[in-house]
């Protein structure tokens, strides 16, 4: 189905009743074509784009409410900068712990990542990773592997030992959407406030750094910023 034909289509359904009802029909119509779109063209991505094309365009508050206040990560490349890229794009606040001396695999972290990032008395990873685990109400860890290792598997652990919610998002599952449902159901029963993103660094899954961004704002789906 042509993009345009499906804009059209939701525009129709805008007419009629209050704006909240209105944007409510479109959203559980663009639902409903969301899972049978990546459904058809699973892997393509022509269809993959226009899909976040059109969930761009859709009203996200509507689609993802959310609670989320903060996102925090450890400013390491790959996912931890990718969740908090997410925040910077949707207008939440940042934060997290880092190494001490802002230690990243590429150098330094970045300032516009560092400025928010409290360093810890050490430069050891485990210490920041069990600090924004401790100081968050729930871990995401995003990744392509179904299977965690190395830092990611220190994380999950930690999460479980601190008795903290913990949720892996598979990002190249074979029905995303499903996954997408249920990170922000996961959320919700929560009631998630502070998020801690983590997974692999960018290194180790070249990619995962943009995918976690698009998986985190798919799944918070706050309208972004200006």
């Amino acid at each position: 189905m042509d993009l345009r034909l499906l804009r059209c289509l939701l525009d129709g359904l805008g007419g009629g009743g209050s704006g909240d009802e209105a944007a409510g029909r479109r959203a559980a119509f663009l639902l409903r074509v969301s899972i049978r779109y990546c459904a058809l063209c699973p892997g393509s991505p022509g269809p993959v784009s226009d899909l976040r094309s059109l969930i761009a365009w859709a009203p996200r508050r509507v689609l993802h409410p959310t609670l989320i206040r903060r996102i925090v990560s450890g400013g390491q490349t790959g996912a931890d900068r990718g969740g908090l890229d997410a925040a910077i794009a949707l207008g939440i606040p940042i934060g997290g712990w880092c190494p001490s001396g802002r230690r990243a695999e590429d150098g330094v972290i970045p300032a516009p990542y560092a400025a928010h990032l409290r360093e810890t008395a050490d430069s050891s990873w485990s210490t920041r990773t069990r600090l924004n685990i401790r100081d968050s109400d729930a871990t995401l860890i995003c990744s392509s592997s179904i299977r965690l290792s190395g830092g990611s598997a220190l994380t999950w652990a930690l999460a479980a030992r601190l008795m903290r919610p913990r949720k892996h998002l598979v990002l190249l599952a074979s029905d995303f959407v499903r996954e997408v449902d249920g990170a922000r159901t996961w959320l919700a029963e929560n009631r998630v406030a502070v998020l801690n993103v983590a997974g692999p660094r960018e290194s180790k899954e070249p990619g995962v750094e943009v995918a976690t961004r698009d998986a985190v704002m798919s799944i918070i789906g706050r309208s972004p910023r200006g």
